[in-house]
């Protein structure tokens, strides 16, 4: 049975702060608060724990040993957790209403608009601007899905078509400020080059986004924002080691004293830990301390 200190801590933050809260086995989070003016009455059930979600705006019963861990943003001050959580909640509920729209499964929003990769590296527009269709995978830059490549490269056109559209506009505006024939026939001119950049598109044979973004037409330079930080993203593969893993190659360079402290702290927060996950930090932490120990001697 999941930890009763941790559903009261649980409560606690949540009836004071905005959370992010990510569930076991997958990778996305969702805020969820359980402030007063929300009116949460919390289940009767033990096991679960009652929290509203602030993208649907519903309460939810969740069931403790399904939640993998919750944060709280910028938890030094309850002002500042609940005006900058808001604005990135409302950011995400008017994505989540254009979503609703495409009648797609609502699993598929979750997963890759609220993913932790698109939120931390801020490109959650590029999956708005791609029909929700850019997931986890595809940002790592592997392949895109066979199902998914036409939805995504018409995507690509439409926001060339998009810049393009913003540089005629402008252009136009121009052109009746225009005092000479010879001005205007310039203009036209440059009007004409934007409606023929998409012909050197080749995505014909793309795999990966990036292949699909280097065709960018140079006449449309730069890239706007979200895209440039896509195409750059360099994501660091950690698939193949777990966390207990990661956790082990990276005290293998502390030394000793500092290992002690952190079994302290470990300690402290037993109570507030599913057992499973204590007793396995707790294990890597008095191996490599003993180690560290007898080397010393």
């Amino acid at each position: 049975m999941a930890s009763l200190v941790f559903k009261n801590r649980l409560i606690s933050n949540g009836s004071k702060y905005i959370i992010r809260l990510k569930k076991i086995d997958n990778n996305y989070i969702i805020p969820y608060t359980l402030l007063k003016n929300y009116s949460v009455t919390q289940t009767d059930n033990e096991e679960y724990v009652t929290l509203y979600n602030l993208l649907t705006d519903e309460c939810e019963d969740l069931k403790l040993t399904d939640i993998d861990k919750y944060t709280t943003i910028n938890c030094d001050s309850i002002s500042e957790n609940i005006k900058n959580e808001f604005t990135f909640i409302n950011y995400c509920k008017n994505a989540y209403n254009i979503f609703k729209e495409s009648k797609l499964p609502i699993e598929l929003f979750y997963n890759n608009f609220m993913n932790t990769i698109a939120i931390d590296n801020d490109i959650q527009q590029v999956v708005i601007d791609f029909n929700f269709m850019i997931d986890e995978d595809i940002i790592k830059g592997k392949n895109i899905p066979d199902k998914d490549i036409e939805n995504i490269k018409n995507s690509f056109y439409k926001l060339v078509n998009i810049k393009i559209n913003e540089n005629k506009n402008e252009l136009n505006q121009l052109k009746e400020d225009c005092e000479t024939e010879e001005d205007i026939e310039d203009i036209e001119q440059i009007i004409e080059m934007f409606d023929t950049c998409k012909e050197d598109i080749c995505i014909e044979n793309a795999k990966t986004i990036k292949d699909i973004l280097d065709e960018w037409p140079p006449l449309l330079l730069p890239l706007p924002n979200s895209l440039d930080r896509l195409l750059n993203l360099t994501i660091p593969d950690y698939t193949k080691t777990t966390e207990i893993e990661q956790f082990t190659d990276l005290i293998k360079s502390i030394d000793a004293d500092i290992l002690f402290e952190f079994t302290k702290i470990l300690d402290d927060f037993k109570e507030t830990l599913d057992s499973t996950i204590y007793n396995d930090y707790k294990k890597v932490l008095d191996v490599e301390y003993y180690k560290k120990f007898d080397e010393k001697l």
